[in-house]
């Protein structure tokens, strides 16, 4: 008995900024001298999967362009727009200067945000259970490139899957949060 495995495959769209959905305060943000250790100069990414009931967001008029149904993207674009406004220093950029020392410009620039399609159901990735890291790894958005000195510190990617289930693929630089501020 041959079994045939369809490749995994996404759709993506243009990489957009998504803003504070108000005015927010702007300026240069100096990170403390930890922050600034080359040693804890990654991006960490993780993939946080959603199983959605479609109707909830089409009785909250979450709609979008998107087949004109329920669009779980504009839902969370629109949210994080919201939630930017008190976590205004994740919109702007990080700039590395000379010396080492990181800054935090606080510009309302936004986050890069990237909306992909995938032709698989979520449950046919076993929730993201075991899922196999080059699968992974197209669920994050991957920005920035090495060796950038001006960049987002967060990237997010939503990934639509066939069954109206969806991921959140989140790169935040840990220079600016760890993970309980990620959390």
């Amino acid at each position: 008995n041959h079994i045939h495995h369809t490749p995994f495959l996404l759709n993506k769209e243009n990489v957009m900024l998504v803003k504070p959905s108000k005015p927010t305060s702007s300026g240069l943000f100096s990170l403390s001298s930890i922050d600034s250790d080359p040693h804890l100069e990654i991006f960490c990414q993780t993939v946080h999967g959603i199983d959605v009931d479609s109707s909830y967001y089409d009785n909250h008029n979450c709609t979008s362009s998107f087949d004109g149904q329920a669009d779980i993207a504009y839902f969370i674009k629109e949210a994080f727009s919201k939630a930017l406004v008190f976590y205004h220093p994740l919109a702007g950029k990080l700039e590395k200067h000379n010396d080492g020392k990181f800054f935090n410009q606080f510009n309302e620039d936004g986050v890069s945000f990237l909306v992909a399609a995938a032709n698989y159901q979520l449950f046919s990735l076993n929730y993201l259970d075991g899922v196999n890291v080059e699968v992974s790894k197209q669920l994050v958005l991957d920005l920035p490139s090495k060796g950038d000195s001006v960049y987002h510190p967060l990237v997010l990617q939503v990934t639509k899957f066939s069954c109206g289930g969806c991921t959140i693929g989140m790169g935040l630089s840990h220079s600016i949060c760890d993970g309980f501020g990620a959390s």
